[in-house]
């Protein structure tokens, strides 16, 4: 029975407990740190349930208990910080404490801010002794953030269950409870406008929403910084206040929906950190949010400042890196321009030179970073035009024009509204070769002024391009130097090498002209008499059937020596052998004529000829590589010549581009067939492709394609370098394709091009003139 009534009164209790108080105790026990309110005496008043869990006490044991006794510490220390609270200052510290019986330490951030006394007078000091008026300071709010919580595992709890109580004990137990219960009653209502005033005075917000989204209580002296009263918007709903901000409407509905909340709030002017938790009665059920809204608006700014500051060191350390490790000025100008547009928000970034070695000096604008919709103000524009502000430039004096309408010289300020631009911010420098170069900065939509960290952002980074600039000249010239001695090298290499292949081509000339004039002689001598044999050959094989005819039954003799020689068979294979003979002789004589005409040793000047006589008396000397191999088919060649007419050139000359690209075509095949199975290539038979044109009334065009592997990009810019090969060692001297450049370029006055496609063949494209100038010479490397 005892039990039930103190239960019943208890129960009582909590009905007369006012809404400030209830707000207070959701304050207190759901917000994000650990909270102990004291009084001016650094007595502990209230404290939240997190702070006896993280320093491990009992409410009981520390309520009117001094802070330097249960927390400890440096008094000396905690009396600064009250002084420093009493003059109005929000306190915020770190400290670094050890853990208990292990090595480990953790971190508490601290913060201290002053509450004073609003409206309640009979608020006493010192327990009675000195009353408090409205306005006096009434004590310290700490706040703690323990990023490590140890948990004591010495607690060990135990209940006696043979204890049981008199009727007397009882008795007495009610009495003394309904005392208590009447005291607390009495502190209680004493304690509620203590408790408004705490809430009134802290300088966040602090407010709890309904249901249904309805303020019922809006606190705190962070209300000022929105141009909001405590309790202005009580009553009044959030769907209403805030219909244009869906963002903060969303995080609302979350913690209404029993999860806890955290964001961030942009009023413009300042920023709100919020931390909500759902609302709940006795039972549990969701009645509504509590909340608080930290003013963080300094903090962010100041990490603002600092992540700008930041980007600027990176930006600095970025240009100075790459200063060092590049010398490609271009590349470092682009950086930089680009690096700059992007970091102040800028319109436009141009790098500009000052030229001045022409009759009329001029601006260059070079290097340009913009957004996409704006024109290309690149290119050079006329020093005159410009105006006289930029002689200022030219003084090395910094040009800030915050507002470009606000220029007094009507010819600049014309220039400068033509171009779109509206604020600018130039930042010249000199070279150690005398040269100007500036890092010009616009705005083009609004104008806005250019504030000193912009400028000394700027400035500093003019200072690593002036480095990059004097870096680049000293470079280029020790460049243009060493490419100096690198192209005599080179051309003295090469020349020696086309010397040397020069002679060889000419001896082997002579000697295949020589042999081809021996041959010649002999083949024609039997060519000619195999003629006559053949006539002979034939009338005495009529003049054997004549005598068949006439002599049926010849001797015995005669027909067993008949019948020995199979003269019949001879009758029949003879005529054959001597048509083969013939044809072989004939074979032969082709081959010499067409080694006579390739080699050309007796022209001393451009001549007349046939191309077509070229390429094939070239395709005869191939015929043997052309025909079917063991391990592929025969190449098959498609010749699709055009209507040229006789064309001026040297033959034997041309006829070794001819060769050269053809032989690389017939390697490039042979190569890509050694990983190809012999019916894959009867499917895909290789093929080249010889087409001649004319190209216009002065030109002829001869394409040589082929369906091999192709030639990668990276290659076919380098085909007609001097010793450039992608053969094996001792199969290739990579002299082939590069006289033939110069045979076609320098010597014919045309244009060799290579067309390839990875895996789709390549094509070489020759174009020469039709009838060469007279003051042509004959290649000496050929």
């Amino acid at each position: 029975m005892t039990y039930k009534a103190l239960t019943k009164q208890e129960t009582e209790y909590h009905k007369i407990r006012l809404p400030y108080e209830e707000l207070f105790e959701q304050v207190i026990e759901n917000a994000p740190a650990a909270i102990a309110i004291l009084d001016s005496q650094m007595r502990y008043v209230k404290v939240s349930k997190r702070w006896l869990k993280d320093y491990q006490l009992k409410e009981g044991n520390i309520i009117g208990e001094s802070h330097y006794q249960v927390y400890g510490g440096d008094p000396e220390h905690w009396q600064e910080i009250y002084q420093r609270c009493q003059t109005g200052i929000v306190h915020i510290w770190e400290e670094e404490l050890p853990q208990e019986k292990s090595d480990s330490r953790y971190k508490i951030k601290w913060e201290a801010q002053p509450w004073y006394v609003k409206s309640y007078s009979d608020i006493q000091d010192d327990y009675g002794k000195n009353p408090l008026k409205k306005g006096d300071f009434g004590g310290l709010i700490l706040f703690a953030e323990k990023n490590l919580i140890v948990e004591n595992k010495n607690n060990n709890f135990h209940k006696n269950a043979d204890f049981f109580p008199s009727k007397e004990e009882e008795v007495e137990a009610l009495i003394a409870n309904i005392y208590e219960c009447r005291q607390s009653e009495i502190a209680l209502r004493e304690s509620q406008e203590h408790l408004k005033a705490l809430i009134t005075n802290t300088p966040i917000i602090l407010y709890a929403i309904d249901n249904n989204g309805v303020f019922i209580v809006s606190e705190g002296k962070g209300l000022e910084a929105i141009g909001k009263k405590p309790g202005e918007v009580v009553g009044q709903s959030v769907f209403d206040l805030y219909a244009d901000r869906p963002d903060i409407l969303e995080q609302i509905n979350h913690v209404l929906a029993g999860a806890e909340g955290s964001w961030i709030t942009d009023f413009g002017s300042v920023i709100f950190e919020n931390k909500a938790t759902p609302l709940r009665d006795i039972n549990g059920q969701n009645i509504g949010l509590i909340g608080t809204a930290t003013d963080i608006t300094c903090r962010v700014k100041a990490e603002v400042e600092l992540t700008q500051q930041v980007q600027r060191e990176k930006l600095l350390n970025r240009l100075t890196s790459q200063i060092r490790n590049s010398l490609d000025f271009n590349t470092v100008i682009e950086t930089a321009v680009q690096e700059i547009q992007e970091f102040l928000l800028l319109d436009r970034c141009q790098f500009v030179w000052y030229l001045h070695e022409t009759s009329e000096p001029y601006w260059d604008v070079e290097k340009e970073a913009r957004h996409s919709e704006l024109p290309d103000l690149r290119g050079r524009y006329k020093a005159r035009k410009i105006g006289a502000l930029a002689e200022q430039l030219l003084r090395l004096e910094i040009l800030q024009i915050d507002d470009v309408e606000n220029v007094s010289e009507p010819e600049w300020k014309h220039l400068l509204s033509s171009l779109g631009f509206s604020s600018i911010l130039a930042m010249p420098t000199r070279s150690l070769n005398g040269a100007i170069a500036v890092i010009n900065c616009v705005r083009t939509e609004v104008a806005r002024p250019w504030n000193n960290s912009e400028v000394e952002l700027l400035s500093a980074v003019m200072n690593q391009l002036a480095i990059a600039i004097n870096q680049a000249e000293l470079y280029a010239e020790a460049k243009e130097k060493a490419e100096e001695l690198e192209r005599s090298l080179h051309k003295l290499k090469t020349t020696q090498s086309q010397l040397i292949h020069t002679e060889k081509i000419s001896n082997l000339g002579q000697l295949v002209a020589g042999i081809a004039h021996e041959v010649n002689n002999p083949v024609a001598f039997i060519c000619g008499n195999l003629h006559i044999g053949i006539r002979y050959t034939n009338d005495l094989l009529k003049h054997l059937e004549l005598y068949r005819s006439i002599y049926p039954n010849p001797p015995v003799e005669i027909e067993e020596h008949a019948a020995q020689i199979d003269i019949d068979f001879i009758s029949e294979d003879l005529p054959k052998m001597l048509s083969s003979m013939v044809f072989g002789t004939d074979r032969i004589r082709d081959i010499m004529q067409s080694l006579r005409n390739f080699s050309r040793v007796e022209e001393t000047y451009a001549k007349p000829v046939n191309i077509h006589e070229g390429l094939d008396s070239t395709l005869t000397i191939l015929q043997h590589r052309l025909k079917k191999q063991c391990k592929r088919p025969a190449i098959k060649v498609i010749k699709e010549y055009g209507d040229l007419p006789l064309i001026e050139c040297y033959s034997g000359q041309l006829n070794q581009v001819f060769m050269n690209i053809l032989a690389n075509a017939i390697d490039a095949f042979d190569e890509y067939n050694s990983t190809r199975k012999y019916a894959d290539i009867e499917r895909n038979p290789n093929m080249i492709l010889i087409r001649t044109e004319m190209l216009d009334d002065f030109h002829i065009v001869i394409r040589i394609k082929d369906n091999g592997p192709g030639i990668p990009e990276s290659v076919v810019s380098r085909l007609f370098d001097p010793f450039f090969t992608t053969k094996a060692a001792g199969k290739g001297t990579g002299l082939g394709l590069s006289i033939s450049h110069q045979i076609v370029t320098e010597i014919h006055k045309g244009q060799i091009r290579c067309i390839s496609v990875s895996g789709q063949g390549t094509e070489f494209a020759i174009e020469i003139p039709i009838e060469q100038q007279p003051t042509l010479h004959q290649c000496t490397a050929c």
